[in-house]
């Protein structure tokens, strides 16, 4: 019986010496959270549309010899598509409202429209903002971060614009963000 208790009090011991030595140690680096919208992964196009996702199946980047930067994603199944100018490409950030003298831009076509986008238009009080952190044109890899506000007037089925009581176009707005590409 002896034995016994003794056998007991040598693993209490060992027991508490066992949790009194571990250490806690800080977690460091960067860590991917699973719902994060801008995790983007090599090859993707995605973004949040008024809060549903946008995971774009052909994903396209051209830069025309003015240096004019163009990124488009395209969902084929619903027509979806997303275009992002930006002239001047490189490592940086870049104000996507259209109009004014400034070039860059978005544009976002909902599904099954080829004309009418939404567009970040100052005219339309539209806005944005493009995040170049990798372009490399050796390698061919760019990655960045975007967001706008994209903004058209509504037509009617005749192509005219719906006016609202004061007779004034009325004018609709998506929100594309958080957006990003690799």
């Amino acid at each position: 019986m002896k034995n016994f208790r003794l056998l007991n009090w040598v693993l209490v011991a060992l027991t508490a010496f066992y949790f009194t030595s571990c250490t806690n140690e800080p977690l460091e680096g960067e860590f991917v959270q699973p719902d994060d919208p801008t995790a983007i992964e090599i090859g993707q196009f995605k973004a949040q549309i008024d809060g549903v996702e946008f995971l774009a199946t052909v994903v396209n980047a051209t830069l025309t010899p003015e240096n004019l930067l163009v990124i488009s994603g395209v969902i084929e199944a619903t027509g979806e598509t997303i275009t992002l100018t930006a002239a001047d490409a490189g490592v940086g950030s870049f104000d996507l409202r259209t109009g004014n003298g400034n070039v860059n831009g978005a544009e976002y076509y909902s599904p099954g429209a080829t004309t009418n986008p939404y567009t970040s238009s100052v005219d339309l009080d539209g806005s944005g903002q493009l995040s170049l952190t990798e372009f490399n044109t050796a390698d061919l890899t760019i990655t960045g971060t975007f967001s706008f506000i994209g903004k058209r007037i509504q037509l009617d089925s005749n192509g005219d614009p719906v006016l609202d009581g004061n007779g004034d176009p009325n004018v609709q707005d998506v929100s594309v963000t958080p957006g990003g590409f690799n």
